[in-house]
């Protein structure tokens, strides 16, 4: 997301993730205020950048959606960070990317390949 020509933008419960660019940027005439987003896995970069206000608790963390990579789907896990009820903050945040919660937590499970191998004979 970059923003240019003067504007004032203002991201609130934002999540900016798994981007193939710099997730974050402006040009010097623009103001960018940033609250309680979740920016994490982007390939250029999650810092916000210098020069951004900076609102309420900001994070760097797996938003942990409930597809796989690639699947398109960004519904969050009910043990995502970005849901209230598993925020430790100062300054309560609501739900932050534009999807609610639609599945539960995965559990895994330690194992082993022998018994991995075992289920399929």
């Amino acid at each position: 997301m970059y923003a240019k020509g003067g504007f004032v933008l203002s991201l609130d419960r934002l999540i900016v993730a798994f981007n193939n660019a710099k997730a974050l940027g402006a040009d010097a005439t623009s103001t960018v205020t940033v609250a309680c987003c979740d920016i994490f896995g982007n390939l250029g970069g999650d810092a916000i950048p210098d020069g951004f206000i900076k609102k309420g608790t900001n994070l760097s963390v797996d938003p942990l959606f409930c597809g796989a990579p690639g699947s398109e789907n960004y519904y969050l896990r009910s043990d995502s960070p970005c849901v209230p009820e598993n925020q430790d903050f100062d300054e309560y945040c609501m739900p932050m990317g534009a999807r609610p919660v639609a599945c539960g937590a995965v559990s895994i499970e330690k194992t082993t390949w022998g018994s991995i191998k075992s289920m399929y004979r």
